[in-house]
């Protein structure tokens, strides 16, 4: 049976609207933006800011105020005398953190972030001890030497 030209004009045309299209091509373009803005973000190298290891390490080595106790390896044990002789330790968290706290791992002062391991090692009893660390973002250990002597060069 063949349709009439009246029943042709009754059939309504089923698709999207100008609007609706201009609509759906936003959202789309939305959606595109935001994935390639998430990849850059993730790909990107962390920036590195070398004047946090020498503030780090200028506020270790505050005149008389930490002198070495013990310790070796990825921690170390200080006294703080500015503290009446408060034992402190340094070591790096989970989250790749320089943190120095109590003796119990609590009261943390972050110091240095995105480290990825420490290495302490003491110079005999002198209270100077090599530092050896490497952070995120960097291909080579960073090396230096820490003066723990606490008050008057170590007594």
């Amino acid at each position: 049976m063949a349709a009439s030209p009246g029943n042709a004009m009754k059939q309504r045309h089923q698709g999207f609207t100008l609007i609706e299209g201009l609509i759906a091509l936003g959202i789309a373009t939305l959606l595109v933006t935001l994935t390639v803005g998430w990849g850059r973000r993730l790909v990107r190298a962390i920036p590195s800011d070398d004047t946090q290891f020498f503030v780090m390490l200028a506020y270790l080595e505050q005149p008389g105020r930490y002198q070495y106790l013990a310790g070796d390896g990825d921690l170390v044990e200080l006294t703080d005398h500015t503290e009446a002789h408060k034992p402190v330790r340094l070591s790096v968290d989970h989250t790749n953190t320089l943190r120095l706290s109590n003796q119990n791992g609590s009261g943390n002062l972050p110091l240095l972030q995105h480290v990825l391991a420490a290495n302490w090692q003491p110079i005999g009893k002198t209270g100077l001890v090599w530092l050896q660390l490497i952070r995120e973002g960097h291909t080579k250990w960073e090396t230096t030497l820490v003066d723990f002597r606490g008050p008057a060069g170590g007594s």
